[in-house]
């Protein structure tokens, strides 16, 4: 089981240095209620500094220096730093689940879930987190986000496609993940430079329309 390195001393430092702006509810993670609860603070906090930089080299008290909360809390209410993006994760798919829900289409739902910035956000934290070999087994084991989305791919393939819709939902999510995250670099590489970035958006969306229902027409 692969776990999440410790920060060293000198990046905790730098992080307790850092002028206390107000905690603020990342979009992706859904609503707030109480501002003042230790574990939304803790959330909130390790929301933040994950998408800066990789967990791993986030630790616990700098989480919850940013918290403003004891660090004794953290242990009693996650004990660890997979625990705390464990719920992130789990959070942030609730919260794209319930912003597609009633999404009549695929493009409609994708639109609704990439059409705010804070997905790239959600994106790199994810993505700092894979690239430090995080154990998959310690995140959370179901998405209800791509689990509607294979709902609405089941929905438009039918029941002659030829691949699993659960294939077909996770190859959209990484397509995604990976436009979000790298557009800046494929968007030069492919000579997309001078278009604008939402109407490229969109017709990446149209693009994965487009491959989804040429599986469904062989």
């Amino acid at each position: 089981m692969t776990q999440l390195k410790s920060a060293d001393p000198q990046q905790t430092a730098a992080a307790l240095s850092v002028g206390q702006l107000p905690l603020k509810a990342p979009p992706w993670l859904g609503a707030v209620d109480d501002l003042e609860d230790a574990p939304t603070r803790i959330l909130l906090a390790a929301a933040e500094l994950f998408g800066q930089r990789s967990p791993a080299r986030v630790s616990l008290r700098a989480i919850a220096a940013r918290a403003e909360v004891n660090y004794g809390l953290i242990h009693h209410y996650f004990k660890t730093k997979e625990a705390i993006l464990a719920e992130l994760l789990r959070r942030a798919s609730s919260t794209g689940a319930a912003r597609m829900r009633d999404s009549q289409s695929i493009v409609e739902a994708l639109g609704r879930l990439v059409g705010n910035s804070d997905f790239t956000n959600y994106g790199s934290m994810l993505a700092w987190a894979m690239l430090e070999e995080t154990d998959p087994q310690e995140l959370p084991t179901a998405s209800p986000a791509i689990a509607l989305i294979t709902s609405l791919i089941a929905q438009q393939l039918g029941d002659h496609a030829e691949l699993d819709p659960k294939i077909v939902a996770a190859v959209t999510v990484s397509a995604l993940l990976g436009w979000r995250l790298y557009h800046p670099f494929i968007t030069v590489a492919a000579e997309l430079q001078d278009r604008d970035e939402h109407e490229l958006t969109v017709d990446v969306l149209k693009a994965i329309q487009s491959i989804i229902g040429s599986i469904g027409r062989r």
